[in-house]
């Protein structure tokens, strides 16, 4: 397969309609999966454009084996990986000391879906407790200012 071909294969299988059926372990073994990343770390490497990552990432967001592949493509491509609204952003890592691992050893101690992943730990302020404040305010029928003759006072004048 040529590139091109293999490019839009990668951003066809992505597509919404169509990446709930991929299998993901079928896709993981298949000399397809090799081609892709393979051409979507050189275009990394060569333009800086981390969108063919993305694109393979996002066929794999509700399978468990998204953290695994997330950290292999960091790996691979020394690259270091944040969340910035909810979104997946990829950024060439400055300092990177990498351990030689095999994807196979990736997807066998990780595991995570996109959601798992990308989800930040609730963020905790220093909030005070709230004191409920009593209403001051009250009906005048029911306080003593009750006039003579009013609604409620007993007596008919």
């Amino acid at each position: 397969m040529d590139d091109r071909a293999i490019k839009n294969q990668i951003k066809s299988l992505g597509s919404d309609g169509v990446r709930e059926f991929v299998d993901s372990e079928k896709f993981l073994k298949s000399k397809e999966f090799d081609a892709a990343t393979t051409l979507a770390i050189e275009h990394f490497k060569e333009k800086g454009n981390s969108a063919y990552i993305g694109y393979i990432l996002r066929i794999l967001a509700f399978s468990r084996h998204y953290k695994p592949v997330l950290l292999w493509f960091c790996e691979k491509a020394q690259l270091d990986y944040f969340v910035d609204d909810d979104e997946l952003r990829l950024k060439k890592a400055e300092n990177f000391v990498a351990e030689p691992k095999t994807l196979a050893q990736y997807l066998s101690s990780n595991t995570g879906t996109e959601k798992g992943t990308l989800s930040r730990a609730p963020e905790r302020e220093n909030k005070k407790k709230k004191i409920k404040t009593v209403s001051t305010r009250t009906d005048l029928l029911d306080t003593w200012r009750v006039l003579p003759g009013s609604f409620g006072s007993g007596r008919r004048r």
